[in-house]
């Protein structure tokens, strides 16, 4: 029976904050928000997406788990004690330099 909360946070950001969600990799109950600024240009191809929605699944937790022999901590990089995993959810376009992408679209994956 679950009787507190198991993980180490304790702030929950606002919709609008530019903030990753981050676990500690030797310890997956630990995890922060680390604020983050948006990039004011981008490259040519990039887009740049908001989130919307994202899931957390018990999939996550075999990411952090073999995040090392997999490499899945290499996919985003951070601090080297501190990981981001992938997650699955929605997001909208806010800005673009690809041709096919328009500001405004939004997305699964």
């Amino acid at each position: 029976m679950l009787t507190s909360w198991p993980f180490a946070h304790r702030w929950i950001p606002s919709p609008k904050a530019d903030v990753h969600f981050e676990i500690e990799r030797r310890d997956i109950r630990n995890s922060r928000w680390a604020p983050t600024t948006a990039p004011t240009t981008l490259a040519s191809g990039e887009v740049l997406l908001t989130l919307e929605r994202a899931a957390l699944t018990s999939n996550n937790v075999s990411y952090a788990l073999s995040g090392d022999m997999l490499d899945y901590w290499g996919f985003f990089p951070t601090e080297p004690a501190w990981g981001r995993l992938p997650v699955m959810g929605f997001g909208v376009v806010t800005k673009s330099a690809h041709p096919e992408v328009a500001v405004g679209g939004r997305y699964f994956g």
